[in-house]
């Protein structure tokens, strides 16, 4: 896989809301380029030969967008609620998702994982509780809908339904936080199983 990639955000005045957007153009399987750059990194460091292209899908050139909008519904001093609407269609994701934001701290940014330049930096490191469920509309996901193997390629049953749910601890100092994550999703087709994953984060805002 190979891939570029643009964005935007726009920020309202009043740092009610948000909206950003993103392009990606790319190109996956051996047009890409990946394998002989991964055969001859194995070389370098005297791995043997990676084994794994036979299983992998390739789903040529692919065009994707993605755009979502975030607005600010509660804000009081210390509790903050937001809703957001999110949307990616292109050749590959095809989704449709709505996401409600709690966010428990001290700060003047209502927002989770977004800081706006309109706000300024608080001079004392401060701590934020927040969780982000979210329920996505899967219309189609072609990463997921063919399983290639030595076998031939088979259709799975994609979940047209999928809940997403993220709870964190955030540290915001200056203009760096740190946080720490735990995810948890449903099973996003039918062998599948549920799974949950943990994640360190470190963010500048510069």
């Amino acid at each position: 896989l190979i891939y570029i990639s643009m964005g935007y955000q726009t920020v309202s005045l009043k740092n009610k809301f948000y909206t950003k957007g993103e392009f990606s153009w790319g190109t996956t399987g051996s047009s890409s380029g990946a394998k002989i750059i991964q055969r001859e990194l194995h070389k370098i460091i005297g791995d043997r030969e990676p084994n794994g292209w036979s299983t992998q899908l390739e789903l040529g050139n692919f065009i994707q967008a993605q755009f979502e909008h975030t607005r600010s519904i509660i804000k009081s001093s210390w509790m903050k609620i937001n809703w957001a609407g999110n949307i990616q269609i292109g050749s590959i994701f095809n989704t449709l998702s709505l996401a409600t934001e709690l966010k428990i701290d001290r700060s003047n940014d209502p927002f989770i994982g977004q800081t706006s330049k309109l706000i300024q930096p608080s001079g004392k490191p401060h701590l934020s509780l927040w969780a982000r469920p979210k329920i996505a509309y899967i219309l189609s996901n072609r990463l997921l809908q063919t399983n290639q193997n030595q076998f031939g390629l088979h259709q799975r049953i994609i979940n047209k339904v999928v809940y997403h749910t993220s709870i964190g601890v955030s540290l915001q100092f200056n203009k760096v936080s740190i946080s720490l994550i735990q995810h948890y999703n449903t099973p996003e087709f039918k062998t599948a199983t549920k799974h949950a994953f943990g994640e360190i984060a470190i963010q500048l805002n510069i």
